[in-house]
C-alpha cells in the first residue's frame, strides 16, 4: 500500500485518481471528457494543486467507474 507522508485528504483523493487511471490504462483526454472538465483542470486536480470537491469528485469517480465513497474509501486508506 502506498502512503502520503504528511498529506492531505485531497492529495490522497488526487492519488488515489491517478492510481485507477494507471491502473486502468485511461487516457487523461478520455477521463477529462466523462467527467466534462477540461484537460488542464484534471491535471491540476491530479497533481494536487486543486481542491476537488464533493460534484467533482463524484463525476471523476464515475469517469473511472467507481462512486465517490469508493474513491474516499481507497484514499482514506492512503493517508
Amino acid at each position: 500500500m502506498n502512503t502520503i507522508k504528511q498529506g492531505t485528504m485531497n492529495d490522497a483523493v488526487a492519488a488515489t485518481l491517478r492510481a485507477e487511471i494507471a491502473a486502468q490504462r485511461l487516457q487523461l483526454k478520455d477521463v477529462a471528457e466523462l467527467a466534462g472538465i477540461p484537460d488542464r483542470t484534471l491535471n491540476r486536480y491530479l497533481k494536487g494543486e486543486r481542491p476537488i470537491n464533493v460534484n467533482t469528485l463524484a463525476s471523476l469517480a464515475a469517469a473511472v467507474g467507481l462512486t465517490s465513497g469508493e474513491v474516499w474509501t481507497k484514499a482514506a486508506e492512503r493517508m
